[in-house]
């Protein structure tokens, strides 16, 4: 350092800041990789759980869709009507399901018998709980993704006595809407009395 420099006011400032500015590179390629690699890994994770959140909301929309019929079937039945004169039947109602592997597949439609069970005719699909109805009037269930239906009886017949909903067949009838690409599901269960559990 010579005689001339040291004496300038702020001299020994202003080495210092070019001293440091000198040793400021920027980050390095190895920084630069790693952070893009957390950011990717976190993009990751949102994703999936976005995907899976999404799955789940679609077995959800399923299931309580199939729910709102069956209470539809319910209250048809419950209603005592006696389609065939005061002295026939009361009317019965049941829900047909078509599994994964039936045509058409993941549905269900609502039928009716006026004459005690021997002949059903198929109700019209009410529009405002189905948003697809296929031909038949078989209903596929808003929002379906990739959820599929399962119920290995096939049919829930629903008989009004009077007082009393009495379901076909005997015991608890279990329903079961489920993501196969995730493993998530849920389960509709109907007791003997048309009850959903």
């Amino acid at each position: 350092m010579s005689m001339s420099q040291a004496g300038k006011p702020g001299w020994a400032k202003s080495a210092l800041l070019s001293r440091g500015m000198r040793n400021e590179r920027g980050f390095t390629l190895v920084e630069v990789g790693i952070v893009v690699i957390i950011i990717g890994i976190m993009l990751l994770t949102a994703s999936l759980a976005y995907f899976n959140a999404t799955r789940r909301t679609e077995v959800v929309t399923v299931a309580e869709q199939i729910k709102e019929d069956l209470r539809r079937v319910y209250s048809l039945t419950d209603s005592g009507n006696k389609s065939s004169g005061p002295t026939g039947p009361r009317d019965r109602y049941r829900i047909t399901f078509n599994n994964a592997g039936e045509n058409p597949p993941n549905t269900f439609r609502v039928e009716k018998s006026t004459d005690g069970g021997n002949n059903w005719t198929v109700v019209t699909a009410d529009k405002k709980t189905s948003n697809k109805v296929l031909t038949n009037n078989w209903i596929q269930p808003a929002q379906q993704g990739d959820a599929q239906i399962t119920y290995s009886a096939k049919t829930i017949t629903f008989i009004s006595k009077g007082s009393i909903m009495q379901t076909d067949p005997a015991g608890n009838k279990t329903v079961t809407v489920s993501s196969s690409s995730q493993g998530t599901n849920a389960v509709i269960t109907v007791n003997d009395y048309g009850s959903l559990q």
